[in-house]
């Protein structure tokens, strides 16, 4: 079986220029898919590109917070505009979410907003969501309208790091996890934890390359061929052959994207 990087960004600036090696080094240890987090109106354009180039890529449109908080009203009234225009060319709305830590803290409407105008359209096309929740779980959390947004769509919480409070409360209301670089350090035990009780049906793996590192090469760059890393500490986490948490992680991810395999 092949399976999937549940998130990563290949048009990224460190990686654009190393696609097809990339792609090429990751077939060899059989991840052979790779779900493209979406930003920006500019990145969807070079995801359409690099997925008329390479198969494997899936594309995933969103409006991503980080963004959200270096524009204005007007900027991300247009981009949401052309959203809806592009979005039958993925498979997700991602990433999507809210972001509060100082830095993006100023843009909390306008975030909360944009998330509200993406639910809709997943909603429409009957599409799942990619989301982002960084420093804002005591908000969703103590905010009835905020916990209405999970049940709304079906979808996924890329890169959590969080402990298992969290973690039960975002499979209460539906998602799925998937873990990235983050647990293959020895001291996330909070992490260690939710993986040891989580069932593999609401489990997924990513790299979220090349941003998010990983214990055994913390200096590099990440890259999609060490989605094995994060899959063999799993594995030993739960004391589970790693062909089956990538085939099941694999399987998880084509299920909620809607593709056969």
């Amino acid at each position: 079986m092949k399976f999937a990087d549940s998130h990563c960004h290949l048009t990224s600036n460190l990686l654009i220029d190393q696609v097809d090696l990339i792609i090429k080094d990751s077939q060899h240890l059989n991840i052979d898919y790779f779900v493209q987090g979406g930003i920006c109106p500019e990145e969807w354009e070079l995801q359409i590109k690099l997925a008329e180039q390479y198969k494997q890529i899936i594309p995933v449109f969103g409006i991503h917070p980080m963004w959200i908080a270096e524009q204005n009203s007007q900027t991300i009234e247009s981009a949401l505009d052309f959203l809806s225009k592009k979005i039958h060319l993925a498979k997700a709305i991602g990433e999507v979410g809210l972001d509060f830590r100082p830095q993006f803290i100023h843009s909390r409407e306008l975030q909360i907003e944009a998330v509200l105008n993406q639910i809709e359209i997943a909603q429409f096309k009957n599409i799942p969501i990619v989301w982002h929740l960084v420093r804002c779980f005591e908000d969703i959390k103590n905010n009835p309208l905020m916990s209405d947004w999970f049940s709304q769509t079906s979808g996924y919480v890329h890169a959590f790091n969080g402990g298992w409070e969290q973690a039960h409360y975002y499979l209460q209301n539906g998602l799925k996890l998937s873990v990235g670089g983050a647990v293959t350090f020895p001291t996330n035990k909070k992490l260690h934890d939710v993986i040891k009780k989580i069932n593999l049906e609401s489990l997924l793996i990513e790299t979220d390359s090349p941003d998010q590192k990983i214990f055994q090469s913390p200096t590099e760059n990440n890259y999609p061929k060490y989605l094995w890393s994060i899959a063999t500490t799993i594995s030993e986490i739960k004391n589970l052959p790693v062909e089956k948490i990538l085939e099941r992680s694999t399987q998880n991810l084509f299920s909620l994207l809607n593709i056969s395999y």
